[in-house]
């Protein structure tokens, strides 16, 4: 497709209030916003219940000792999503075409939000094929190049997550001056909006729906670490708690509904158990967090470790990375860390596994195909081989056989992986050192 090697993209837009107050108003009528009240003093215990319901809007809940946000420092690891300073100047004039005119409609976007988290997802089962670049969130057919925008967001979409059965789509986008942080819920087969979720302050690093699709996770960016459970039925809070240090990214376990896991900064793995109340009067939420290993601590103090990235594995393993290079691996049945070693220096940013292969891929853009065992005891990892791209990898989908994948790099690209071929195909292009007009979404 010769079109995906043109340079463009969907920009980002710096307004003043009177701009963000016009793009408030004409968002679609069809599009139903849940606001909800924090609480930022008030304290729980360790398990997190939902406030009462009496047809009010649920309330923001704060874990116990959880100091403030400002106080928590911004997280070195690169994994951790920090929105991008608008480089568009706000419209002086707005001009619409008269009826028997001809305006402006958008034919295709391109480019590829390179400074995004998990905003590429691939389900190879249903060919559902959806990105990001500035506001905007493009579906693409792969086959032929064709592409339907869902276009809603006012500020440039941070992380995406979508449904098991590819029928509904989240999607995130951080808050700036008078427009809050949102989380829009879109159906696939129409590209409409049927709700939006205004409840984290600044900005959503990463979202997981459950194995069943029945829960929406939502994780909040360092100013407020905050977790949210939604339930997917009608896209209400059921529960909420805020972290003591900041998490790069969540998971759900696969062979479970009930629990995922968050890692984050200083050196946490925390892993979680969702339960419903009787009479489903709402949820709450424990914990575990496992002690890392001494010696592993020896050589990464606890202070400057940061796991960034997880996945899990088969016969009830975890794998975790880290911004040293580390590649850990748990046992959730007990959980422990039964293993750890060095696949880099680099950062790693996306850990995958699936069919006895396991791939990472780190900030100095190199991936890395692993074969794993994990029947005997300890298991085996064996690196088979590796690949160069050109940027850091922050999103990544692949097949069951982790042979086919697509990746989405910070220098704005997305990469066609083909691991028994050895072979890779840019099927987007960036255009960042580039002196382009930018344009925001219409």
């Amino acid at each position: 497709d010769s079109g995906r090697d043109d340079d463009g993209e969907g920009g980002s837009e710096e307004d003043d209030s009177e701009d963000r107050s016009k793009a408030e108003e004409g968002r679609s009528e069809s599009d139903e916003e849940i606001e909800i009240e924090h609480s930022p003093d008030q304290e729980v215990e360790t398990v997190v219940e939902p406030p009462e319901h009496s047809g009010g809007s649920p309330r923001s809940l704060s874990s116990v000792d959880c100091p403030p946000s400002s106080s928590l420092g911004q997280p070195t690891a690169l994994k951790h999503y920090r929105p991008r300073p608008p480089l568009a100047c706000p419209a002086s004039h707005l001009y619409l075409a008269p009826r028997d005119q001809a305006g402006m409609k958008r034919r295709r976007v391109l480019g590829f939000e390179g400074g995004a988290r998990g905003n590429l997802v691939w389900q190879p089962a249903t060919g559902l094929f959806v990105y990001s670049s500035g506001c905007v969130v493009i579906a693409e057919d792969l086959s032929n190049g064709e592409q339907r925008h869902f276009v809603g967001h006012v500020e440039e979409v941070s992380t995406l997550a979508a449904q098991h059965d590819s029928q509904v789509l989240a999607s995130a986008s951080p808050a700036f001056g008078s427009t809050p942080c949102e989380i829009r819920i879109w159906r696939t087969d129409t590209g409409k909006c049927s709700k939006v979720l205004t409840f984290h302050s600044h900005a959503v690093t990463c979202m997981d729906y459950s194995r069943d699709d029945r829960f929406l996770l939502s994780l909040g960016t360092f100013q407020e670490n905050a977790l949210a459970v939604w339930s997917s039925v009608d896209y209400s809070l059921l529960t909420a708690t805020n972290l003591s240090l900041a998490a790069h990214e969540l998971r759900w376990d696969p062979s479970t509904a009930y629990e995922f896991t968050t890692v984050g900064a200083g050196g946490s793995v925390i892993f979680w158990l969702l339960e419903e109340e009787p009479g489903g009067r709402g949820c709450k939420l424990k914990t575990h967090e496992p002690e890392v290993p001494a010696e592993l601590l020896q050589e990464h103090p606890k202070e400057s470790l940061e796991f960034t990235s997880l996945c899990y594995g088969p016969d009830s393993t975890l794998f975790v990375g880290s911004n040293t290079g580390l590649l850990t691996l748990w046992d959730t049945r007990e959980n422990r860390c039964v293993m750890y070693w060095k696949t880099g220096s680099s950062e790693i940013g996306v850990v995958f596994c699936s069919g006895g292969k396991l791939l990472t891929g780190n900030t100095a853009g190199s991936l890395q195909l692993w074969s794993v065992d994990t029947t005997v005891s300890p298991p085996a990892v064996t690196m088979e081989t590796a690949m160069e791209i050109d940027g850091g990898v922050f999103s990544a989908a692949f097949d069951a056989k982790a042979e086919l994948g697509l990746v989405g790099t910070s220098a704005d690209t997305v990469w066609y992986i083909n691991w028994p071929e050895r072979s890779r195909v840019k099927l987007v292009s960036g255009h960042a050192d580039q002196n382009l007009c930018r344009c925001p979404a219409w």
